[in-house]
């Protein structure tokens, strides 16, 4: 007997019924489904990354001088190399798919709350939001 996800083509699919072919209709788009969430997942951690840089700017600029012009360079400096060694796709030292979700959540999030700090609180509603949609769907797509 033929598996649920068995594709019948010829004379064994018009014997078998539209639901064999229903079945491998639904593999097909699970398939291009997967694909489609795995590109929007890196496009919106790409976007996210963006965000966290420019909400530890935005902060940085609200301090007080001196400490703003120290703070809106020395924090996303630092921020950038950590993320390139650690978290970067195609670094050497990348960390595995799991630590990375679970470094990057905190990140974005503390992005979130220095821009609630820092008055844009709508912005940081949405980059929270994102940031936890951007965990739920990278580890939807591991499992």
């Amino acid at each position: 007997m033929d598996s649920p996800a068995t594709v019948k083509t010829g004379a064994a699919a018009r014997n078998a019924g539209p639901a064999a072919t229903v079945t491998g209709a639904a593999k097909v788009w699970l398939k291009a489904a997967s694909v489609w969430l795995k590109a929007t997942g890196a496009v919106l951690g790409f976007f996210l990354e963006a965000a966290m840089l420019a909400a530890f700017v935005y902060w940085s600029l609200q301090q007080p001088s001196p400490w703003d012009l120290v703070f809106a360079l020395g924090i996303p400096t630092v921020t950038v190399v950590l993320w390139g060694v650690f978290l970067s796709p195609r670094s050497e030292r990348r960390l595995a798919p799991g630590p990375v979700r679970w470094i990057a959540l905190p990140l974005f999030l503390l992005a979130a709350a220095a821009l609630a700090t820092a008055g844009a609180v709508p912005l940081a509603v949405l980059m929270a939001g994102l940031a936890v949609v951007n965990f739920v769907l990278g580890w939807l797509l591991e499992r």
